[in-house]
């Protein structure tokens, strides 16, 4: 089902490769031009352009921004960039940087599932924390195996 522009969800991805990310997510996913309208901006998180924020183009529609990078503490300097960038701009946004755990530079942001956080904060998301919880896999009433419906 395609929609009109204004009913997809506009995505600006930041990366040093997004032209070629961009084109491989539409030639690997095509179902998923109906639902959003990537935008690729092909920068350096340590560049002068970057720190400018002249990406943040439409800032007024700005939602939410996620921060995906490989290195924790690039992360968190390209998550408070933005936030000061939108922050100039009139904007409060939640930033969410994503970073291996909730230790290390994570634990003096606020953790993504903080309620007491306010919505325009900073915050964490601890990869591991989240997706390699040993509980999900150890106890077999509620585990991946049993909610697919095999038995161990």
């Amino acid at each position: 089902m395609r929609r009109s522009d204004k009913d997809r969800f506009h995505i600006t991805m930041v990366d040093r490769q997004a032209l070629a990310k961009h084109r491989f997510l539409l030639s690997e996913y095509p179902q998923f031009a109906g639902v959003w309208c990537l935008k690729p901006a092909e920068l350096e998180v340590n560049t002068p352009q970057f720190q400018e924020g002249g990406f943040l183009t439409d800032a007024g529609a700005v939602q939410r921004v996620f921060v995906c990078l490989d290195n924790d503490s690039l992360g968190l300097m390209a998550a408070l960039r933005i936030q000061h960038q939108l922050r100039a701009r009139s904007r409060e946004v939640a930033v969410i940087v994503r970073t291996r755990q909730q230790g290390g530079l994570a634990a003096l942001l606020n953790n993504i599932d903080d309620p007491s956080c306010p919505p325009h904060c900073v915050k964490a998301f601890g990869l591991l924390d989240h997706t390699c919880r040993p509980e999900l896999w150890l106890d077999r009433d509620s585990g991946p195996a049993r909610e697919k419906g095999t038995q161990t």
